[in-house]
């Protein structure tokens, strides 16, 4: 009996066992399909008897062979030609593998059966050995998801709360970096968080507005930030300017008083 028979009995009461059991030794003496089998066993024999019925066909096939070799005078003897194949089959007479490796030759099934354990108890110390823990593999992130988390950062960072995104704040991410590039969309976001930190512009009065949205809206009126000393440097600037312009009016309008009185 083979060993790969042993798991359909171990599912078995002792007495469906020694049902299934005669079954299979009926069977075999006499071709015969039993009858009467309990619903359990029945669907058990009938897995086993296709494996029986392949090995009786083998069988078959191999005794015509012998047959025929018998009518042509039997066996050859063993020469220096033929060391491997002392019964004078052809190498391509060979048992068919069948789905669970088996053969009517009881040397090769206990061959078999003892390979199978084998490998059962390897597969089943592999099991018990501790898995190491397996990575995780990362997901290389879009352009416009790497921008949103930088975006979200610098909020918190600023604030202490979450900056909740949605779709359309990833939206409007690819878009400027399509147009602008990734670059320049990180550093219009540092001048638009420096511009809410400071109060510079209209529309970055606080941090509330430093909105991706604004990032947008404003994109073209977001300007770098600059330093107090170099805002009153500009405002110096502005200031001379403006006293330049009066003292040129002054100049020009003194000179027009002089023609006018001249051609008087």
């Amino acid at each position: 009996m083979f060993q790969n028979y042993r798991e359909y009995f171990e599912d078995l009461t002792g007495d469906e066992a020694k049902e299934l059991l005669f079954a299979i030794f009926d069977y075999e003496k006499t071709r015969v399909k039993p009858v009467n089998l309990s619903a359990k066993v029945g669907c058990y024999f009938l897995v086993i008897k296709q494996q029986l019925d392949k090995n009786y066909e083998e069988y078959l096939k191999i005794a015509d062979k012998n047959r025929e070799n018998g009518a042509k005078g039997g066996r050859p003897k063993k020469t220096q030609n033929n060391p491997k194949n002392p019964m004078g089959f052809r190498k391509t007479q060979k048992t068919q593998p069948n789905p669970k490796n088996l053969d009517i030759d009881i040397d090769n099934d206990i061959d078999i059966d003892n390979d199978i354990d084998k490998e059962k108890e390897i597969k089943k110390e592999k099991d018990l050995q501790p898995k190491q823990p397996v990575a995780p593999a990362s997901k290389k992130k879009s352009p416009q998801a790497v921008m949103c988390d930088y975006f979200k950062d610098r909020y918190k960072a600023n604030t202490g709360l979450e900056y909740l995104t949605n779709n359309e704040d990833f939206i409007i991410l690819a878009e400027l970096i399509k147009k602008y590039g990734t670059e320049q969309v990180k550093q219009r976001i540092d001048w638009l968080e420096t511009s809410c930190l400071n109060a510079v512009f209209w529309f970055a009065k606080s941090i509330n507005d430093f909105t991706i949205g604004n990032l947008r809206k404003h994109w073209n009126k977001i300007l770098k930030p600059i330093t107090e000393e170099q805002r009153r440097q500009q405002q110096e600037k502005k200031r001379e300017e403006e006293r330049m312009k009066r003292v040129l009016a002054e100049v020009k309008r003194r000179k027009e008083e002089e023609a006018k009185w001249n051609t008087q």
